[in-house]
């Protein structure tokens, strides 16, 4: 209740852009109180372009604005969901494939989607993610182990987003169908030296049954 009324006291109608530079300092400040910092993080999720959180080396928020003439904010109840949610995650750890992997039974099926940081495209390229902590090969090595034994799961459909690059092929074709999409993505930091990036969706076969994807 506290958080979505603290929420509700945000601009959202037209004119919020105007707010965005100053709300986004305030959180990355961090020095406002639990309730108002976790209202301006929900409040930059819809603000901020494409609702897409990015944060720099030094864990600040610095996602561009979107450009919407109003804000929709979540609802109470979704605020709620959310909670839960967020006390799931404390209870098993912000691994939450980790959780999945060692679960015993499930009463639905459950559906997994990953879109991890893309590989670097040469050698020269030093993108490792959107945070303070980089995505290494590592952790690219621990993610695929976890979603090649979810994807032969029957209970589980895997879903996952990569670069149609040499990249595909760590995922083998016996256990993910490939869609490639028709959707084109720019990649590089710099706007000037972007190029589009084909998009492909990896599916797990396992639950496919037939059934044609796109």
């Amino acid at each position: 209740g506290m958080l979505h009324q603290a929420l509700m006291g945000l601009p959202a109608s037209e004119g919020w852009q105007g707010h965005y530079e100053t709300l986004r300092a305030e959180y990355n400040a961090r020095g406002t109180a639990r309730i108002r910092r976790a209202a301006l993080f929900c409040w930059l999720t819809r603000a901020c372009l494409n609702g897409f959180w990015r944060e720099n080396r030094q864990g600040q928020m610095n996602q561009s604005k979107a450009s919407y003439d109003v804000l929709v904010m979540p609802s109470l109840s979704l605020l709620r969901y959310r909670a839960r949610q967020l006390s799931f995650l404390q209870r098993h750890g912000v691994p939450a494939l980790t959780h999945l992997r060692n679960r015993s039974s499930t009463e639905l099926r459950d559906v997994v989607y990953a879109d991890p940081p893309y590989l670097p495209l040469s050698r020269t390229a030093c993108f490792t993610g959107y945070g303070p902590i980089p995505y290494t090969s590592s952790d690219r090595a621990q993610l695929q182990e976890v979603l090649l034994e979810l994807a032969v799961d029957a209970d589980t459909t895997v879903l996952l987003s990569e670069q149609s690059t040499e990249a595909v092929k760590d995922w083998p074709k016996e256990v993910f169908q490939r869609c490639r999409l028709p959707v084109l993505r720019k990649g590089s930091a710099l706007s000037k030296g972007r190029g589009v990036l084909k998009e492909v969706l990896l599916v797990s076969r396992q639950n496919l049954e037939g059934k044609k994807v796109l």
